[in-house]
């Protein structure tokens, strides 16, 4: 998101959750994740998110 990139502990569909607090203003991403070595990346466009909310949603732009 804007060049940075925050690890995530957990995710589902339309959602992450961050490993670290932090402020995330809303626009276009990309959520990436590795399982068993394969690499998955959707371009996504993410909400708002501020430290006290526990998701971070997206809406997914290509698959």
């Amino acid at each position: 998101m804007n060049g940075v990139r925050y690890n995530v502990a957990k995710t589902g569909p339309g959602y992450v959750v961050l490993a670290d607090h932090a402020e995330i203003q809303g626009g276009p991403g990309m959520v990436r994740i590795v399982i068993d070595g394969r690499e998955f990346r959707k371009s996504v466009i993410v909400d708002d998110y501020f430290p006290f909310d526990e998701f971070v949603t997206y809406e997914v732009i290509d698959e």
